[in-house]
């Protein structure tokens, strides 16, 4: 009998041990949740109480921690359109999902970015810029927030984060390949008009981290400086090539966001139609920064 009464302990101690490691297993599970949710109501705030809507000639905005910043398919998986947040116009710059084949698509992916959401890119998909003429003949101000995925890109030497792949395109930014003595270096390029004029940094960009991208032209000069991460200084600058207007046309209707090739996550788009000025600037950055948890350089 004690051996009988033993056994039945152990069986009951066994089914204690079970339920409280569930129990406990559910809490943290629940604890997770919460923490994200309250991360995800974090960000939402900042996006509201941010700089951006300040700061005058803002052009576009898109994003995407709050509810109304993308429309899903009927699956709730892929996005089809990208909203405009833009509060000092009326008239929204929407962007449209396109794909280079029809079963490539766009997805919302919830964690991406320091466990806040994002749109994933898979080389073939893309979001085009409905009214690209925005930033025809004058001077700009790009942020863009995202995170390349593992992997090399291969012999494709301009993976779009933004721009198109003709020369036509006031505005690059891509991610570059160079064979240097047999190796593969992964380094940001900002081309600007033509492809005549660009800058390339000395170190590599690392995959599946998080980056914040500042590109400004300035007419006036006729040069356009870029920022990784922001910080008081850039990264590089360069003078816009000269081109011929009859083959040069600025910000053509091939506008992509995240086409040619790019593997990543974008979550944030900020565009402002004219060259701020580094108080500006460092206000925006630093509102993504403390959004997205990325430390400023």
């Amino acid at each position: 009998m004690k051996k009988s009464h033993k056994a039945y302990y152990l069986i009951e101690l066994s089914i204690v041990i079970l339920v409280i490691s569930l129990i406990i297993g559910a809490a943290a599970k629940t604890g997770s949740v919460a923490i994200r949710k309250m991360r995800l109501e974090t960000a939402k705030s900042a996006t509201l109480s941010s700089p951006v809507a300040s700061i005058s000639d803002l052009k576009l905005w898109v994003e995407t921690s709050l509810d109304n910043s993308t429309a899903l398919s009927s699956s709730d998986t892929v996005v089809d359109t990208w909203y405009d947040i833009n509060p000092q116009s009326k008239t929204k710059h929407n962007l449209v999902s396109q794909s280079a084949t029809t079963l490539s698509s766009t997805s919302y992916e919830t964690l991406a970015i320091n466990d806040l959401p994002a749109l994933y890119f898979s080389t073939e998909n893309y979001f085009s810029v409905t009214k690209p003429e925005m930033l025809t003949n004058t001077s700009y101000t790009v942020f863009i927030v995202e995170k390349p995925s593992a992997g090399v890109y291969g012999s494709d030497s301009a993976a779009q984060l933004m721009g198109s792949n003709s020369a036509s395109s006031n505005i690059n930014l891509v991610y570059n390949n160079h064979s240097l003595s047999d190796n593969y270096h992964n380094k940001i390029r900002a081309v600007a008009f033509s492809g005549s004029s660009h800058v390339e940094f000395t170190h590599n960009f690392l995959f599946n981290s998080a980056n914040i991208h500042s590109l400004k032209f300035n007419q006036t000069d006729n040069n356009y400086y870029y920022w990784l991460n922001g910080g008081s200084s850039y990264e590089a600058s360069g003078t816009r090539g000269t081109s011929s207007t009859a083959s040069c046309k600025p910000c053509s209707n091939t506008q992509t966001i995240g086409g040619y090739g790019y593997r990543g996550y974008i979550s944030e788009i900020i565009i402002f139609g004219r060259s701020l000025n580094d108080a500006e600037r460092q206000d925006v950055e630093n509102y993504l920064s403390k959004k997205y948890a990325i430390s400023i350089s």
